[in-house]
Parts: C-alpha cells; sequence; structure tokens
C-alpha cells in the first residue's frame, strides 16, 4: 500500500515540476481552458439560479406546487344568493375531512389604518396561518403567523416594507401597535400588534397588510369564556360597492393525485351546500418549463467550443514539450523508468495545469455569481431567498478541466512511451 502511494505522490510531484518548468507555454494555452470553464461554470450556476428564482417567485405569488384555487359561484336561476359564512363552513369541513392542513381563505379589502400623517386606506389580506406555507415569503423583521397569534387580546397583523416605513420603522421588539377600522364608519376601530415586516421589494410603494382570518375552532379552544378579540373581518352582506371581494379559497396538497383530490374536495362543498353552486378547482402554481433552457444551451455550447479550441492549443504545446525532451525521457527509461510511469506523467503534466486552470475559472464564476448585481439581476430586484453557489456547477467545472487535461495529455502520453534510449542518446 504505501509503495503505491510512494508511485502516486512521486507521479504527481514531478508532473507539478514539469509544469513549473515549462510554465510560460503551460500558462499561455491555459488561459483559453480557464475562461472557458469560467463561462461553462458561470452558464450551469446562472441556469440553476435562474431556476430557484424563477420557481421561487411563481411560489411567492402563484403557490407550491399543487395549490389549487377552489371557485365557487351561484348556480344561474338557483334564487338564493350564497352565504359566504356557510360556503367557508363547508370548505374548512371538507379540507379537514381529507387531512389537508395546508389551506386557506382569502379576502380582501381596504381597512383604515391611522398613520403619523394621518388616516390611510391599506390594501388588506385576510387569511389563515396556512397561508404562509403556501406562499413562502422573505422576511425583513419579525415572523408569520402562529398559533399563540389566533389568541391575542390585541390580533396579529404583518404588514410589507411600505408600511412599516410609512409608520416610522418602529422595533417589533416593542410590540407596535396600531388602530384599524375596516372602510365602513358604522363598525369599530381594533388595536392591532405588529408581529412581522415581508419585504416585498423596492417595486412595492403601497402600504399592505395582512390579518389572520377569524375562525371558530380558535375561539373554543381559547379558553373558559375568554373573550378573543379579532380585527373586524369583511361585512359578508356587504354588496360589490363595500370593495371587499368575495372570499377566495387555496389548499396546497401533493402534486402526486392532486387533480383527484382537488375534485373530491370540491365535490363535497359541492353537496354541503345542496346543489345551490357551482363548485370547480383549477391549478394555480407555475408549470412547465421556466423559458431559461434555450439561453442556457446556446452560451454552453459557446463555452465547449472555446474549451475545445483549449485543448487543441494545449496540445499543440504538449507535443512540442514532448519532442524537446525525448533525451530526458530516454535516459529515465535507461535508468529503469517503465512505459506506464512515462504515460502517466506526461498525461498528469496536463491533467495537473486544467485542473488548476479549471479550479481558477470555478472560483472566477463563484465570484461573479455571488456578486449582489447579478443576483438581483436574477430575482429582478424581488425579495426572493436564493441558494448560493451550487456545487454541481463546480463539479461539472472541474470534470471537464481535467477531462480535456486527459484528452489532450493522451497523444503526447503515446509519444513519449515510444520513444527508445537509442534515439535518446543520438537526439
Amino acid at each position: 500500500m504505501s509503495r503505491i502511494l510512494t508511485t502516486i505522490v512521486g507521479t504527481l510531484v514531478e508532473a507539478w515540476s514539469e509544469v513549473r518548468v515549462h510554465r510560460g507555454r503551460v500558462v499561455l494555452s491555459l488561459v483559453g481552458v480557464t475562461v472557458a470553464v469560467a463561462s461553462l461554470t458561470a452558464v450551469t450556476g446562472f441556469g440553476s439560479l435562474s431556476s430557484a428564482a424563477v420557481s421561487a417567485t411563481n411560489e411567492r405569488y402563484a403557490g407550491r406546487p399543487a395549490t389549487y384555487t377552489l371557485s365557487v359561484a351561484e348556480k344561474s336561476g338557483a334564487g338564493t344568493p350564497l352565504d359566504p359564512v356557510a360556503v367557508t363552513a363547508a370548505f374548512r369541513a371538507a379540507t379537514e375531512r381529507y387531512g389537508i392542513e395546508q389551506a386557506s381563505v382569502v379576502t380582501e379589502e381596504e381597512r383604515r389604518v391611522q398613520f403619523p400623517s394621518g388616516v390611510q386606506r391599506v390594501y388588506t389580506q385576510e387569511v389563515d396561518r396556512a397561508w404562509g406555507a403556501i406562499h413562502p415569503n422573505v422576511f425583513s423583521a419579525g415572523r408569520w403567523f402562529s398559533a399563540a397569534d389566533e389568541r391575542l387580546l390585541a390580533p396579529a397583523i404583518v404588514v410589507n416594507g411600505a408600511m412599516w416605513e410609512s409608520l416610522g420603522t418602529p422595533d417589533l421588539a416593542g410590540h407596535p401597535v396600531v388602530d384599524v377600522a375596516p372602510d365602513s364608519a358604522q363598525r369599530p376601530t381594533t388595536t392591532a400588534q405588529i408581529v412581522g415586516v415581508l419585504d416585498t421589494g423596492s417595486y412595492d410603494t403601497q402600504p399592505q397588510m395582512w390579518t389572520l382570518a377569524p375562525r371558530a375552532d380558535a375561539d373554543a379552544g381559547a379558553g373558559s369564556g375568554a373573550d378573543v378579540s379579532a380585527l373586524p373581518g369583511p361585512d359578508a352582506s356587504a354588496g360589490p360597492e363595500s370593495g371587499v371581494s368575495p372570499p377566495r379559497y387555496e389548499l396546497w396538497i401533493p402534486t402526486h393525485g392532486a387533480g383527484r383530490l382537488s375534485a373530491r374536495v370540491a365535490s363535497d362543498v359541492r353537496a354541503s351546500l345542496g346543489g345551490a353552486a357551482t363548485v370547480d378547482t383549477s391549478r394555480t402554481d407555475a408549470q412547465g418549463p421556466d423559458g431559461t433552457e434555450s439561453l442556457q444551451v446556446m452560451i454552453t455550447a459557446v463555452s465547449v467550443l472555446v474549451l475545445l479550441l483549449g485543448a487543441v492549443g494545449l496540445l499543440g504545446v504538449s507535443l512540442v514539450s514532448v519532442r524537446q525532451r525525448i533525451r530526458d525521457i530516454g535516459i529515465r527509461r535507461g535508468v529503469g523508468a517503465t512505459a506506464p510511469r512515462i504515460f502517466i506523467a506526461v498525461m498528469l503534466e496536463n491533467v495537473v495545469g486544467t485542473a488548476v486552470a479549471g479550479a481558477v475559472g470555478v472560483l472566477a464564476a463563484a465570484l461573479l455569481m455571488g456578486l449582489p448585481v447579478v443576483r438581483d439581476a436574477l430575482t429582478l430586484g424581488l425579495p426572493v431567498a436564493l441558494p448560493p453557489f451550487p456545487v454541481s456547477a463546480a463539479l461539472i467545472g472541474m470534470a471537464c478541466s481535467v477531462g480535456v487535461g486527459a484528452l489532450s495529455g493522451l497523444v503526447p502520453a503515446l509519444v513519449a512511451v515510444r520513444v527508445r534510449v537509442v534515439d535518446a542518446i543520438r537526439y
């Protein structure tokens, strides 16, 4: 075992010594390899990070795979308008029946909020806690709603960065509160506590907030006769002119069998409403390719071409180097160096050189993709949490550089093996 390790280490040291001796020619020939490996690695990393950015953006706005929206409409000729409370109860019962934990009722309206500069109308989404799991977000401060927030005397709200700045960026550790009321003068004002700030990006300049939808099970578990306050919800009896949108019903279910499961939920809700409504489901999360494949293929093709050109240049330099070292190789053969040892030594000269060039190229690509301006370009300025530079891209870059070194060193190694001692003496 020690003899094998000694041979391997000795061969690597010998190869590195030859690279150092001919470093001028080697460096010139490896410039193309370095550029090609850096381009190839950057393209691979760009593809991985851009796919992650597109996926994260789609999940933020359209939901995770597979997110379905339940559409409930009054059946024509039914005569009796749908009761949103009954529809919500039927939806919750159906999701609980099938063990769907990530389901949310979403209602949108404008509410009046007291800012230091005066009262403003704020776009508000009333959601369940599961909405935060269906639509993952990035937080500037604080957190998303927890189970304990459903039992707070001061209802909890999550705001966006624009609203937080309009309030003077209060420290959440001090439990800041604001006065909130529905967009109706006949309904009471409630004091709400800010528990989190969503990072919605520099493009979102209008205040926005999220609040928990009231749930009967939260009231039941609050304790003995506890009066659990909540932000006053939308008026179910209000007409379209009130600015309150009809409730939207979202559920996040496993991708496998999602169509059948969503159809069962719709069927159960339809049956609970006595056939007085039409209930349909539609998948809202993004599906299919993200649109970056063609760009990746084009840049990868160019990088591979540059890599092949670098390999051809390295091959020429290696052949010239072997021709100039025929006497040296013959002397080594004369003192006992075997043909496999000569073959491996000559080939490793190229492999070691391209490995170093590949490492430099991978490092350059990783530094480039780590620049804030590049990551902002990938996310289009949206607050999306990108993963670090993918290890797979670095491994692909190193594998390509080592492969190029092996291919370009094969012919010179075969030439070196065929050198005879007599020819070396005559040379």
